[in-house]
């Protein structure tokens, strides 16, 4: 689902699905975290695809993120990560984030209920870590 509707993006934009893209994308749906594109980069080097400029690869990630099949947060910098039902939590003093668990697919299937969306989302919790409390 999600290769197909990053085709139609990409189609609509004329823009080509090539190897990195590919890759990029699954650098980050393998991730249990979010990840700032410099760790993208890095774990690109286990894939067989050219070694892209960081430039490059903020380019691709903004691709991915106007084509709804990533998404990015701004914690200091920015993060990248699925719409898998993936939740979050961001210290709101010291901006700290830390990677929740994946929700069950019952409560992912309520709250897409609730918002009237599919269940590609992801939940973000805003409050004080154990640090800063």
């Amino acid at each position: 689902m999600k290769n197909e509707k990053l085709e139609r993006c990409l189609k609509r934009k004329r823009l080509r699905n090539n190897a990195l893209k590919r890759a990029i994308l699954e650098v980050i749906e393998e991730s249990d975290m979010a990840l700032k594109a410099e760790e993208i980069q890095q774990r690109l080097r286990n894939y067989p695809v050219r070694k892209p400029a960081i430039n490059t690869i903020y380019r691709t990630l903004q691709i991915l993120v106007d084509c709804d099949v990533i998404s990015a947060i701004n914690v200091g910098q920015t993060r990248y990560f699925t719409k898998h039902g993936a939740s979050y939590f961001i210290c709101r003093e010291c901006n700290r984030l830390i990677s929740g668990p994946k929700l069950p697919e019952e409560v992912k299937r309520k709250i897409a209920k609730w918002f009237e969306t599919d269940d590609a989302f992801e939940m973000v919790i805003y409050n004080l870590c154990k640090r800063c409390k």
